[in-house]
Protein backbone atom coordinates (compact mmCIF):
# COMPACT_ATOMS: atom_id res chain seq x y z
CA UNK A 1 0.00 0.00 0.00
CA UNK A 2 1.08 3.54 -0.46
CA UNK A 3 1.21 6.10 2.30
CA UNK A 4 1.28 9.68 1.28
CA UNK A 5 2.67 12.07 3.83
CA UNK A 6 2.97 15.80 3.67
CA UNK A 7 5.18 17.93 5.82
CA UNK A 8 5.31 21.64 6.36
CA UNK A 9 8.39 23.34 7.70
CA UNK A 10 7.85 26.37 9.87
CA UNK A 11 10.77 28.68 10.54
CA UNK A 12 10.78 30.53 13.84
CA UNK A 13 13.25 33.10 15.07
CA UNK A 14 14.79 32.52 18.48
CA UNK A 15 16.98 35.02 20.25
CA UNK A 16 20.11 33.37 21.60
CA UNK A 17 21.09 35.31 24.69
CA UNK A 18 24.78 35.77 25.31
CA UNK A 19 25.73 36.74 28.85
CA UNK A 20 29.17 36.30 30.37
CA UNK A 21 30.37 36.17 33.94
CA UNK A 22 32.96 38.94 34.17
CA UNK A 23 35.81 39.45 36.60
CA UNK A 24 33.90 42.46 37.93
CA UNK A 25 30.96 40.17 38.76
CA UNK A 26 33.30 37.93 40.74
CA UNK A 27 34.76 40.98 42.52
CA UNK A 28 31.25 41.95 43.67
CA UNK A 29 30.64 38.47 45.12
CA UNK A 30 34.06 38.45 46.76
CA UNK A 31 33.24 41.74 48.47
CA UNK A 32 29.97 40.28 49.80
CA UNK A 33 31.82 37.24 51.15
CA UNK A 34 34.38 39.51 52.84
CA UNK A 35 31.56 41.33 54.62
CA UNK A 36 29.92 38.05 55.63
CA UNK A 37 33.17 36.96 57.28
CA UNK A 38 34.18 40.33 58.69
CA UNK A 39 35.66 40.71 62.17
CA UNK A 40 33.80 43.32 64.22
CA UNK A 41 36.06 45.78 66.03
CA UNK A 42 34.76 48.08 68.77
CA UNK A 43 34.94 51.83 68.11
CA UNK A 44 34.31 54.86 70.35
CA UNK A 45 32.72 57.14 67.74
CA UNK A 46 29.02 57.47 66.97
CA UNK A 47 27.38 54.62 65.10
CA UNK A 48 27.05 55.06 61.35
CA UNK A 49 25.75 53.02 58.43
CA UNK A 50 27.64 49.75 58.13
CA UNK A 51 28.32 49.48 61.86
CA UNK A 52 26.91 46.84 64.20
CA UNK A 53 25.41 48.04 67.47
CA UNK A 54 25.19 45.70 70.46
CA UNK A 55 22.51 46.74 72.96
CA UNK A 56 20.15 45.66 75.73
CA UNK A 57 16.43 46.31 75.39
CA UNK A 58 14.64 47.06 78.68
CA UNK A 59 10.84 46.90 78.55
CA UNK A 60 8.54 48.82 80.85
CA UNK A 61 7.06 45.57 82.19
CA UNK A 62 10.42 44.67 83.67
CA UNK A 63 11.40 42.26 80.92
CA UNK A 64 14.69 42.65 79.09
CA UNK A 65 16.54 41.34 76.07
CA UNK A 66 20.28 41.20 76.46
CA UNK A 67 23.11 41.55 73.93
CA UNK A 68 20.92 42.19 70.89
CA UNK A 69 22.78 43.06 67.68
CA UNK A 70 21.77 45.23 64.77
CA UNK A 71 23.74 46.00 61.61
CA UNK A 72 22.83 49.51 60.49
CA UNK A 73 21.90 49.33 56.81
CA UNK A 74 20.45 52.33 55.03
CA UNK A 75 16.72 51.95 54.47
CA UNK A 76 16.51 48.84 56.71
CA UNK A 77 16.25 50.36 60.18
CA UNK A 78 12.71 50.35 61.66
CA UNK A 79 11.57 53.75 62.88
CA UNK A 80 11.45 52.62 66.53
CA UNK A 81 15.15 51.68 66.34
CA UNK A 82 16.31 54.66 64.30
CA UNK A 83 17.95 56.12 67.42
CA UNK A 84 20.67 53.47 67.08
CA UNK A 85 22.12 55.52 64.24
CA UNK A 86 24.53 58.09 65.72
CA UNK A 87 24.34 56.40 69.14
CA UNK A 88 27.42 55.74 71.28
CA UNK A 89 28.36 53.13 73.86
CA UNK A 90 26.84 53.85 77.26
CA UNK A 91 23.84 55.78 75.96
CA UNK A 92 20.31 55.06 77.17
CA UNK A 93 17.74 55.72 74.44
CA UNK A 94 14.02 55.90 75.26
CA UNK A 95 11.92 54.28 72.52
CA UNK A 96 8.28 53.40 71.89
CA UNK A 97 7.56 49.93 70.53
CA UNK A 98 4.28 48.78 68.96
CA UNK A 99 2.19 46.76 71.38
CA UNK A 100 -0.03 43.77 70.82
CA UNK A 101 -3.25 44.12 68.86
CA UNK A 102 -5.74 46.18 70.84
CA UNK A 103 -3.13 47.65 73.18
CA UNK A 104 -1.14 50.84 73.04
CA UNK A 105 2.58 51.28 72.41
CA UNK A 106 5.13 49.90 74.87
CA UNK A 107 7.72 52.17 76.43
CA UNK A 108 11.23 50.75 76.43
CA UNK A 109 14.83 51.78 76.82
CA UNK A 110 17.77 50.85 74.61
CA UNK A 111 21.05 50.65 76.49
CA UNK A 112 23.89 50.73 73.97
CA UNK A 113 26.68 48.37 75.00
CA UNK A 114 29.09 48.91 72.16
CA UNK A 115 29.45 50.09 68.59
CA UNK A 116 31.56 47.98 66.21
CA UNK A 117 32.75 48.38 62.65
CA UNK A 118 33.58 45.60 60.17
CA UNK A 119 37.22 44.80 59.61
CA UNK A 120 37.45 43.06 56.26
CA UNK A 121 40.04 40.41 55.57
CA UNK A 122 42.62 41.16 52.91
CA UNK A 123 42.17 39.29 49.63
CA UNK A 124 45.10 37.01 50.28
CA UNK A 125 45.61 33.26 50.25
CA UNK A 126 45.00 33.16 54.02
CA UNK A 127 41.42 34.37 53.42
CA UNK A 128 40.89 31.59 50.87
CA UNK A 129 42.24 29.06 53.40
CA UNK A 130 39.76 30.39 55.95
CA UNK A 131 36.97 29.53 53.51
CA UNK A 132 38.21 25.98 53.08
CA UNK A 133 40.37 26.45 49.97
CA UNK A 134 43.41 24.33 50.76
CA UNK A 135 45.32 24.85 47.51
CA UNK A 136 45.47 27.58 44.91
CA UNK A 137 44.69 30.52 47.18
CA UNK A 138 42.66 33.45 45.87
CA UNK A 139 42.84 32.23 42.25
CA UNK A 140 41.20 28.93 43.26
CA UNK A 141 38.61 30.84 45.27
CA UNK A 142 37.69 32.93 42.22
CA UNK A 143 37.26 29.74 40.19
CA UNK A 144 34.96 28.26 42.85
CA UNK A 145 32.92 31.46 42.85
CA UNK A 146 32.62 31.46 39.08
CA UNK A 147 31.42 27.85 38.78
CA UNK A 148 28.05 28.14 40.62
CA UNK A 149 27.47 31.57 39.04
CA UNK A 150 28.01 30.10 35.59
CA UNK A 151 25.79 27.09 36.35
CA UNK A 152 22.96 29.35 37.51
CA UNK A 153 23.37 31.63 34.51
CA UNK A 154 23.28 28.67 32.11
CA UNK A 155 20.11 27.40 33.78
CA UNK A 156 18.41 30.79 33.42
CA UNK A 157 19.41 31.08 29.76
CA UNK A 158 18.07 27.58 29.04
CA UNK A 159 14.76 28.48 30.69
CA UNK A 160 14.52 31.69 28.67
CA UNK A 161 15.19 29.77 25.44
CA UNK A 162 12.56 27.17 26.38
CA UNK A 163 10.08 29.99 27.07
CA UNK A 164 10.77 31.45 23.62
CA UNK A 165 10.06 28.09 21.97
CA UNK A 166 6.78 27.67 23.83
CA UNK A 167 5.70 31.22 23.04
CA UNK A 168 6.48 30.71 19.34
CA UNK A 169 4.51 27.45 19.26
CA UNK A 170 1.54 29.04 20.98
CA UNK A 171 1.67 31.95 18.54
CA UNK A 172 1.41 29.51 15.62
CA UNK A 173 -1.02 27.01 17.13
CA UNK A 174 -3.62 26.95 19.84
CA UNK A 175 -2.74 24.70 22.77
CA UNK A 176 -5.41 22.22 21.61
CA UNK A 177 -3.54 21.77 18.32
CA UNK A 178 -0.25 20.83 19.95
CA UNK A 179 0.59 17.10 20.16
CA UNK A 180 -0.38 15.62 23.51
CA UNK A 181 2.98 13.91 23.79
CA UNK A 182 4.69 17.30 23.59
CA UNK A 183 2.46 18.72 26.33
CA UNK A 184 2.95 15.64 28.53
CA UNK A 185 6.71 15.89 28.18
CA UNK A 186 6.73 19.55 29.10
CA UNK A 187 4.51 18.93 32.12
CA UNK A 188 6.91 16.19 33.24
CA UNK A 189 9.83 18.60 32.98
CA UNK A 190 7.97 21.19 35.03
CA UNK A 191 7.09 18.60 37.68
CA UNK A 192 10.73 17.48 37.93
CA UNK A 193 11.88 21.11 38.26
CA UNK A 194 9.38 21.74 41.07
CA UNK A 195 10.41 18.58 42.92
CA UNK A 196 14.11 19.40 42.55
CA UNK A 197 13.58 22.92 43.84
CA UNK A 198 11.56 21.60 46.79
CA UNK A 199 14.32 19.15 47.72
CA UNK A 200 16.95 21.90 47.55
CA UNK A 201 14.88 24.19 49.77
CA UNK A 202 14.27 21.34 52.22
CA UNK A 203 17.97 20.61 52.46
CA UNK A 204 18.72 24.26 53.16
CA UNK A 205 16.10 24.46 55.91
CA UNK A 206 17.48 21.33 57.54
CA UNK A 207 21.07 22.52 57.63
CA UNK A 208 22.44 23.92 60.88
CA UNK A 209 26.07 24.00 59.79
CA UNK A 210 27.88 26.88 58.15
CA UNK A 211 26.79 27.53 54.57
CA UNK A 212 29.02 26.12 51.84
CA UNK A 213 30.76 28.59 49.60
CA UNK A 214 28.40 27.83 46.70
CA UNK A 215 25.42 29.01 48.79
CA UNK A 216 27.22 32.21 49.78
CA UNK A 217 27.86 32.95 46.12
CA UNK A 218 24.11 32.81 45.42
CA UNK A 219 23.32 35.42 48.00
Amino acid sequence: YNVESSYSIIVVNLEKLKVDITEKDIDVVLEKIRHQHADWVEVTRKAQYGDKVVFDLLLSEGESRKALEWVLEEGKIPEEFSALLASTAGEALPVSLPGNEGSGPISATIEVQKVTEPQLAALEDAFANRLGIQEGGIDALRIQIRQPMQNELDRILREKLKTQVIEQLLALHSIDDLPQVLLDKEFQHLEIDVQRQGKQEGKQEGKNTERPLSEEVKK
